[in-house]
């Protein structure tokens, strides 16, 4: 019995066995869901039984080191933060605020967005916008792991036998061919052409 995650429409799947994919990649669950999501990428992966035990247990140890980590960080004493602003109620000392040095290394739209265009984002678009910001990392991590095999980016297959040459495409013409004489007109005067066109009979 094998147990299959897919998101949205069964579409085509890759076909790559488990553990061959995982190897090399701890990546939990969640990680790997929100990069499928993030390219759009879900209904083109299926899961096998092994991969999602070993998502779901590399999910947990995930789980329990972050949880050891944050008590670790909870015993050292964070510094104080200084208040700047008095809107929150609290007292302001000019001095302190003065000597506070501003983190300005971050920007989540870029270096500068207009103001026309920061206050035309809906708060969906933003957060669209801010999540694919975040999580690039993983998506591109699940893109090398599930979608690519060996980390090439995967193209659509386009057949040469399907595909018309160019030769083929130089040769087409469009004709009008008039029904009574069989006259043949091209050209981009065509149409008017043969509405000025007198048809001999063939008959006399």
């Amino acid at each position: 019995m094998e147990i299959v995650a897919v998101y949205g429409s069964s579409a085509q799947h890759n076909s790559i066995e488990g553990q061959q994919r995982m190897n090399g990649s701890n990546m939990g669950y969640y990680a790997v869901l929100a990069g499928l999501s993030a390219l759009e990428k879900s209904p083109q992966v299926v899961f096998t039984a092994a991969e999602l035990q070993q998502l779901t247990q590399q999910c947990s140890s995930a789980n329990e080191s972050a949880r050891d980590r944050e008590i670790s960080e909870g015993k050292v004493s964070k510094p104080k933060r200084v208040a700047v602003h008095g809107y929150l109620g609290g007292k302001v000392s000019l001095a302190d605020a003065a000597q506070v040095e501003y983190e300005v290394g971050h920007s989540l739209l870029g270096s500068y967005v207009p103001r026309q265009q920061l206050e035309a984002l809906s708060s969906v678009d933003f957060a669209h916008h801010f999540h694919r910001t975040l999580e690039c990392k993983a998506a591109l991590e699940t893109h090398d792991v599930f979608l690519a095999g060996a980390g090439q980016l995967s193209l659509p297959f386009q057949s040469h036998i399907d595909s018309p040459k160019d030769n083929d495409l130089k040769r087409k013409r469009k004709v009008m061919i008039c029904k009574r004489c069989q006259s043949r007109f091209s050209g981009p005067q065509r149409r008017s052409q043969i509405k000025e066109h007198v048809c001999v009979d063939q008959t006399s």
